[in-house]
């Protein structure tokens, strides 16, 4: 792996201290690293080193929204963030669930590191889940909110619908997802571009972390802004998505797996269709109920949407309890 721009942070503490990598192949891949430098040794008394955590970001997302999590995780045990391929400073490659699969796999390859967990977020958290059915040298894997749209079947008893009319609800629900999702990363003048940031920036740290990512993924042509992934990009990471199936990869998972599922309050967005809130719940609920011998489902009360962004302690101290339990 090359180091391409050295950023080690003025403070001590070891949690504080960064460096940007980027991975050798095709795509390459931006790697944020944090605390240790390098591979941890074994401790006195033969006792093993903390075990690795690698993160990876939802769709449209870059490795800074992971990053009030990873200064956590960093004051204990070694830490990598990376964009995916397509996202913030990593390379461009065909989008699909197994890509995305097999960038994590290489990374780690690169990292050399040893029993690694791997969590992510939406999308990262489908392709932590994959891998953990791929692979049995990892530690486990954590999937916050890779949620897959719920069976007209599930649906129909959510909404107390018959299957056809549930099943329309859900389909309505995934459109205006698409749609709303397309329309983020619609390119901005560079003055309006800076106001989205401070706006953002005066959410306090969440929308710091929000800031940092937008500014990121950010393009600069033509005197616009233009996110990374556009509004096309978007749509076909939303089909390497889909392609997503939880009982499946469940059922074949060969190392411990924690699906963290937001389930607070949130209220109807603007232009959403009228049952969005109660499919996005059907959802949550689906998940959840799942049932296979090395996944665990829990709830997260107090978020209801990016808990890795909003309620980073949360997150932290979930990962942190997995590891423990799994004995990593």
């Amino acid at each position: 792996m090359a180091e391409t721009t050295p950023a080690e942070a003025a403070p001590a503490d070891a949690a504080a201290r960064t460096r940007e990598l980027r991975t050798p192949g095709a795509p390459a891949l931006a790697v944020r690293e944090y605390g240790r430098h390098r591979r941890p040794r074994p401790r006195a008394g033969g006792e093993a080193p903390p075990t690795p955590v690698v993160l990876l970001h939802g769709i449209g997302g870059t490795l800074e929204e992971w990053d009030p999590v990873a200064r956590l995780l960093a004051e204990h045990r070694p830490v990598h963030s990376v964009d995916l391929r397509g996202h913030g400073l990593s390379g461009d490659a065909p989008w699909s669930l197994d890509g995305f699969v097999d960038d994590l796999i290489r990374l780690i390859g690169h990292l050399d590191a040893d029993r690694p967990l791997v969590a992510g977020y939406g999308l990262g958290g489908a392709a932590a889940a994959c891998a953990a059915a791929r692979r049995s040298d990892l530690a486990g894997a954590v999937n916050v909110d890779g949620l897959a749209w719920p069976t007209a079947e599930h649906a129909a008893g959510a909404l107390g619908l018959g299957p056809q009319e549930a099943g329309v609800q859900v389909d309505l629900a995934r459109a205006y997802s698409a749609e709303q999702a397309a329309a983020f990363r619609t390119p901005l003048g560079a003055e309006e571009f800076t106001a989205v940031l401070e706006g953002l920036r005066a959410m306090g740290t969440a929308g710091s972390a929000l800031a940092a990512s937008a500014a990121r993924s950010a393009v600069a042509a033509d005197g616009l802004r233009a996110p990374r992934p556009g509004p096309r990009a978007v749509r076909a990471a939303l089909e390497a998505f889909e392609e997503f199936a939880p009982d499946r990869v469940y059922a074949r998972l060969l190392v411990p797996v924690l699906a963290l599922v937001s389930t607070g309050p949130a209220p109807r967005p603007p232009g959403a269709p009228a049952r969005y809130p109660e499919v996005v719940r059907a959802a949550a609920a689906a998940e959840l109920s799942r049932t296979a011998p090395l996944l665990r489902a829990r709830p997260l009360e107090r978020a209801a949407h990016g808990p890795h962004v909003a309620r980073p302690e949360d997150v932290a101290g979930a990962i942190t309890s997995f590891l423990e339990e799994v004995g990593a």
